[in-house]
């Protein structure tokens, strides 16, 4: 392959990439760049430090490979033998591949005889399922005042109208171009993004339930969620929700006590916002 046929080959890997909207398309690639430069800003002696630490260990672990390579010597493989080693597991290397694994699987009595799982381990992964659907209204919720997620959503719209002017260009009849066209009136007055009042007004109706409260902060994921979602609760907009939330922690403290002091030491956390 030529270099001009290379450099065609990833130009078209980089057009692949760059989607213009990296804040859905590599998310997690895309946070790790903001919080790395960010970090990098606030630090910049810590960072130079670690970059002239890796460099260091990069050279004195060059020197030291090249030291061992020299001194490396030949040797033989013998490979490793087991008495009445017939149909089990055996010993593989690089050079002397061999199966390691049975991919048979023999289920035995006691296999069979498992009982069904209980009706409580069914209902905590429902409660789980649940507060992992809260998890994800209340990012969409944090993503608002994200200026990263603003600008993607902004592009995102942006290619949506031009992708709604080529389909008016290539509509066939009078009434699709009309559809068309409606569509790229709505969308166009359309906000940018949503109200985050309604997001977090939706979270605390299907959180603080009164039969669900006190089992969801029986699971270590309902306290770590409830903790994530108290400084988005200001006493001007939310003094009602408040309210009800430390009636029904405090009156479930009873039973989320004990589980807690157990190991997770959570509810602890919550004390300073209890105190505001």
């Amino acid at each position: 392959m030529t270099p001009k046929d290379k450099q065609w080959l990833l130009n078209i890997q980089m057009m692949q990439v760059n989607t213009g909207t990296p804040y859905f398309d590599d998310y997690y690639y895309t946070i790790y760049k903001e919080r790395k430069s960010k970090s990098i800003k606030e630090h910049p002696i810590d960072s130079e430090r670690n970059s002239g630490r890796f460099q260091n260990n990069g050279r004195q672990r060059r020197n030291s490979e090249r030291q061992d390579g020299n001194n490396l010597t030949p040797r033989v493989y013998t490979v490793l033998q087991f008495e009445n080693s017939l149909g089990k597991l055996q010993c593989g290397s690089v050079t002397a591949p061999r199966k390691i694994i049975d991919m048979e699987v023999m289920q035995s009595d006691k296999e069979q005889d498992i009982p069904p799982p209980s009706k409580d381990s069914k209902k905590t992964k429902q409660y789980l399922l649940e507060i992992e659907a809260l998890y994800s209204l209340l990012l969409k919720a944090e993503d608002i005042n994200n200026p990263m997620y603003v600008n993607n959503m902004e592009k995102y719209r942006e290619m949506k109208q031009k992708q709604r002017l080529r389909e008016l260009e290539q509509a066939p009849t009078p009434e699709q171009k009309q559809e068309v066209l409606r569509l790229f009136k709505q969308e166009a007055n359309e906000p940018i993004t949503e109200n985050k009042l309604d997001y977090i007004l939706k979270i605390c109706s299907g959180f603080f339930q009164e039969e669900k409260i006190s089992s969801f902060l029986n699971i270590r994921k309902g306290k770590m969620f409830l903790l994530r979602l108290l400084p988005h609760l200001s006493v001007d907009l939310f003094s009602i929700q408040l309210q009800e939330i430390w009636t029904k922690v405090l009156l479930s403290l009873p039973v989320i006590g004990r589980r807690d002091t157990a190991g997770d030491n959570i509810l602890p956390k919550l004390y300073p916002y209890f105190k505001q």
